[in-house]
């Protein structure tokens, strides 16, 4: 018999008289060959020969079987198991393959070789135990005497379970950044990479965030930075402190080593920047013996000097020379250190010290005056200022000579040393200028006071002494010949920063007037080319006229006739624009007023 079969054996009982016969037991001589059970069936067990006993009443019989081992049953299926199985990258998972013959019995001790279908997903042992590689799929095969079984595998991201942001808190300064990390870690604490990050900033108005982690400081103040990979979240605490600003130095020893005529050389030491880089220079000039540094002082724009002036080496003595001068005229120059970009970022330092020089008075020849304006009509009684202007041969203009103004009739215009031509009876005469034998002319008519009207106030702001002609309250008015109506010399300039709601002079200079019922103003007004206005058509008042039904100092606006006289600005454009109003002039037994005009013009 072969090992793991079965035989039965049968022993026969021959008793006398008719006995019935005792019962039979089995025994085997090696149970590790066979083994016999009580119905005497034998099962092989291992290979060799055993006797197989049967006893009963004394007598016993034997048989000898012997057993063989069976020849081997080829592999018929293989089965892998488990057979779908998913597996995050870098993790493992053993499969196990099982052998049966034809019969369904398995199979031991049969070599199996393993295949992956895909290695650059899942790679396989010899013993079957798979290894994660990339996201992806592979099918893993186990094969034995020529039959195979399949297990599918999955390769999934290993999920991020925290997000760690590097430096967990940091202070940064406004205008300044700071970087972040932000690092996702699966559930065992270990770092994942190529994972998508997003940052988002809990208040924008304090510090924004890029998308790599640059913080960006704007205003002081606190703010929690976020960084989040698949749905977890890591923070970060920042604090933006206010930017210290480092002015640039001051430059405090600025000199005038030498003028000409028409130039003039400056000298002072560099200063830093406040940034450890050599400052750059803005350097303003005035005729005159004082400077009030504004945006009406002129920068330098010839010469050496002229703004900008880039910084070379902090500490050193640096010149420079101011070309365009004019002669025999005395100047006053003054800087300030700055970094950055003037009109666009510039910080500046303070103020240097004021420092003047007076130019050489020219000695060439006069070869022409003339006369502005060259022609001139003027009322009985009013003025005209003429002015004369000397040039050389050149054409450069000569200060400093003696220039003496005749009239060609007095009766009917005088002229002063300084060239106001005064109107004395209508009719025409000839001004004319001489310096230095050179002269030049300028016809004047003068034309009789219309029977019209009268004369009650006129104001050429030929010079400042506004007191003497009946100005009051503020008649420290300033006064320009830079521009100014035909026939004047100067004007009156008004300055107005952004936002103001008074000149920068004061705020009003009032002068009275012989009362009457009528009242003709004509005026001359120019606005500088970087005027806004106020955007309101009652704002700002050029000129009030007050009744003299109020006192002097009657409240503007609450009075009983007041005139407002304006040139405004409305989105762009200006006009002149007459405004009355008679606050008192209302019957307020009908109620309250629809609407108070105090809170609209004033």
């Amino acid at each position: 018999m072969l090992i793991g079969d079965s035989l039965r054996l049968s022993a026969s009982i021959v008793m006398s008289q008719g006995k019935v016969p005792p019962a039979i037991s089995w025994n085997s001589s090696n149970a590790g060959l066979a083994t016999v059970n009580p119905a005497g069936v034998v099962r092989g067990m291992a290979s060799g020969t055993v006797v197989i006993r049967a006893a009963s009443a004394g007598k016993q019989d034997s048989a000898a079987i012997t057993v063989a081992v069976p020849s081997p049953l080829p592999v018929a299926s293989v089965s892998v198991a488990p057979s779908s199985v998913t597996v995050p990258v870098g993790g493992t998972v053993p499969l196990v393959a099982t052998l049966k013959d034809a019969n369904g019995n398995t199979l031991a001790g049969r070599a199996i070789t393993w295949a992956s279908s895909s290695t650059g997903v899942a790679t396989v042992s010899g013993a079957g135990l798979v290894t994660a590689a990339t996201v992806g799929s592979a099918t893993i095969t186990a094969t034995s005497e020529g039959q195979s079984g399949t297990a599918t595998v999955s390769v999934t991201t290993v999920p991020v379970a925290s997000v760690t942001v590097s430096p967990a808190a940091a202070s940064v300064q406004a205008g300044q950044t700071v970087q972040l990390t932000a690092t996702p870690k699966d559930a065992g604490g270990t770092a994942l990479s190529g994972r998508t990050v997003t940052w988002a900033s809990s208040n924008v108005g304090v510090a924004s965030v890029s998308g790599s982690g640059v913080v960006s400081g704007v205003a002081a103040g606190s703010v929690t930075i976020t960084a989040t990979s698949e749905g977890q979240g890591g923070t970060s605490a920042i604090t933006v402190t206010a930017p210290t600003v480092v002015l640039p130095g001051t430059v405090s020893d600025v000199a005038v080593p030498s003028l000409t005529d028409s130039s003039a050389t400056l000298s002072f030491t560099e200063v830093t920047d406040g940034a450890g880089q050599a400052a750059s220079y803005d350097i303003r000039y005035v005729p005159g013996p004082s400077l009030s540094w504004g945006a009406s002082v002129p920068s330098v724009t010839r010469g050496t000097c002229a703004t900008p002036v880039a910084g070379t080496t902090i500490g050193a003595k640096r010149t420079c020379t101011v070309l365009g001068l004019t002669a025999g005229t005395t100047y006053t120059f003054q800087l300030v250190a700055y970094r950055g970009t003037l009109t666009l970022n510039a910080v500046f330092g303070n103020l240097s010290n004021p420092v003047t020089g007076t130019t050489g008075a020219s000695t060439a020849a006069i070869a022409s005056v003339t006369l502005s304006p060259a022609g001139a009509t003027v009322t009985v009684g009013n003025v005209q200022q003429l002015t004369a202007t000397l040039k050389d041969a050149a054409g450069n203009v000569l200060l400093g000579r003696v220039v003496t103004w005749t009239s060609s009739n007095t009766g009917v215009a005088t002229v002063s040393g300084t060239g106001l031509v005064t109107g004395g009876a209508p009719g025409s005469a000839t001004v004319t200028a001489t310096s230095e034998g050179i002269s030049g002319t300028a016809a004047v008519t003068v034309t009789a006071v219309s029977s019209g009207g009268t004369v009650l106030l006129q104001e050429n702001f030929a010079d400042a002494a506004f007191a003497a002609r009946g100005w009051y309250d503020n008649p420290d008015m300033p006064v320009t010949s830079a521009q100014h109506m035909p026939g004047a010399t100067s004007a009156l300039e008004i300055h107005m920063p952004p936002g103001a709601v008074y000149a920068q002079f004061g705020t009003a200079a009032r002068h009275t007037f012989q009362p009457t019922s009528t009242l003709y103003i004509s005026y001359w007004v120019k606005y500088s080319a970087n005027w806004v206005g106020s955007a309101s058509m009652d704002h700002p008042h050029e000129f009030y006229v007050l009744s003299n039904q109020d006192g002097q100092y009657a409240p503007l606006a609450n009075d009983w006739l007041t005139a407002y006289i304006e040139t405004n600005f409305v989105n762009g454009a200006g006009a002149p624009r007459l405004t009355l109003q008679d606050n008192l002039a209302i019957n307020r037994n009908l109620g309250t007023t629809p609407l108070n005009l105090i809170g609209v013009t004033e």
